[in-house]
C-alpha cells in the first residue's frame, strides 16, 4: 500500500479526528496539508538519505509521511530514518504515530506546544505547515510562548 493510500484510508475511515469539530480545529490553527503540497516541500527540503527531519506541528504527519517517501527514494531504509514531530493535539499525534507505524517507521512524535521545545540544532530539515491562527484570536500563554521563541531567534513580532 502506498503512503498516500495509507493516509487517505486512515483519514477517511478510522481517524479519531472524526469527532474533532471544525471550530476546534480552527481555534488551534489546524490545517491538514494535502499530500502533493507536502511532497513538493519535502522534496525541496530533504537532500540526503541520512537527513534528520523535524515537523514542528505535525498534525496527522503529512510531511513526515512525505519524508519517508523522500528518504526511501534517496536510499534510506525505514530503520535508519530519524524523524521527529511535535503536535499540540493528542488525537492528531496518535494518528501520526499510527500512520507512520503502518509504513513500518518509528518516529518520535511528542504531544505538546512546539514553543516549549528547546531548540537543539540537531535537524537537517525542518518541514511543515504552520498553524494558521487569526492574530486577534492568538492570545494568552500560547501567544506569549511564541513571542518568546521568536525573540530568542532574533525576530520581533508586532
Amino acid at each position: 500500500m502506498s503512503l498516500l493510500s495509507v493516509r487517505e484510508t486512515w483519514t477517511v475511515t478510522t481517524s479519531p479526528l472524526v469527532s474533532d469539530s471544525a471550530e476546534l480545529r480552527k481555534a488551534r490553527g489546524a490545517f491538514f496539508t494535502p499530500a502533493p503540497v507536502a511532497r513538493y516541500i519535502t522534496d525541496w527540503g530533504i537532500h540526503h538519505a541520512a537527513d534528520r527531519v523535524l515537523e514542528p506541528s505535525c498534525g496527522e504527519a503529512a510531511f513526515l509521511l512525505s519524508a519517508v517517501d523522500r528518504l526511501q527514494r534517496l536510499g534510506a531504509s525505514p530503520a535508519d530514518m530519524r524523524l521527529d514531530g511535535v503536535e499540540l493535539h493528542e488525537s492528531s499525534a496518535a494518528t501520526a504515530r499510527t500512520l507512520l507505524a503502518d509504513v513500518d517507521v518509528t518516529a518520535d512524535i511528542s504531544t505538546g506546544d512546539f514553543f516549549e521545545v528547546t531548540p537543539t540544532g540537531a535537524y537537517d530539515a525542518v518541514i511543515g505547515n504552520p498553524p494558521y491562527v487569526r492574530y486577534q484570536d492568538f492570545t494568552g500563554e500560547s501567544r506569549a510562548r511564541s513571542r518568546e521563541a521568536a525573540l530568542r531567534a532574533g525576530v520581533s513580532l508586532s
